[in-house]
């Protein structure tokens, strides 16, 4: 198993009233552990997305969040809000519209997520930027890299940018960026496959949960 935790735990430490970015968090990554059979070791784009956003949607109902999240499969009828490949809104909150052209209430979300299949640098960093112009208490970037060494380096050119413009300077919502490294897919466990960091003291520190 990975991770540390315990699965007969999940359901009481999820409703234990924790913090918004420790719910979805270890959400996150109880969802993987009881989905590991179902093929998250995938190589293409479309699969990868998709898989994350079925895992993210579990991960909303685990811990009572209502979950807007792009189609990857119908870019004409997509939820997504804002460009934001997945938003979180407290259930006690949202209220979906259910009438054709017409807008749901502005209500505030408190969890956005940007998935990017692309192992571009640069592309990471836009996903990174569009998140952090967001007021949400919890963002998380989830993407991949080819192999270990890159995926260090992208951690670190990540913390580079954040320092060098400030995108997080008088910030108080939380950050957590977890990232893949392609070539352990062939491990067979999604624990060696992500290492998850959280901003803080400057840097992006890693998070030992997601290690055996």
């Amino acid at each position: 198993m990975c991770g540390r935790f315990s699965q007969t735990k999940k359901k009481q430490d999820i409703k234990k009233g924790l913090k918004v970015e420790n719910k979805i968090i270890k959400a996150f990554a109880e969802t993987l552990e009881e989905n590991k059979e179902e093929g998250w070791a995938i190589k293409k784009d479309k699969p990868w997305t998709w898989f994350l956003i079925k895992v993210l949607k579990k991960v909303g109902k685990e811990a009572d969040y209502y979950v807007r999240a792009r189609d990857p499969l119908d870019k004409h009828n997509s939820g997504e809000y804002l460009n934001i490949d997945v938003l979180f809104f407290r259930n006690s909150d949202y209220k979906e519209n259910r009438k054709s052209n017409d807008y749901d209430e502005p209500v505030m979300p408190i969890v956005a997520v940007e998935l990017e299949n692309n192992p571009n640098e640069n592309k990471i960093v836009y996903c990174l930027w569009k998140l952090l112009c967001l007021r949400v208490s919890t963002r998380l970037l989830v993407c991949y890299q080819t192999n270990s060494y890159k995926q260090e380096l992208l951690k670190k050119h990540l913390e580079e940018k954040i320092l060098k413009y400030d995108l997080m300077k008088q910030d108080n919502g939380s950050l957590f960026v977890i990232i893949g490294d392609e070539r352990a897919i062939k491990r067979q466990k999604w624990c060696d496959y992500y290492r998850a960091f959280k901003w803080k003291n400057n840097r992006l520190s890693e998070l030992k949960i997601f290690q055996d």
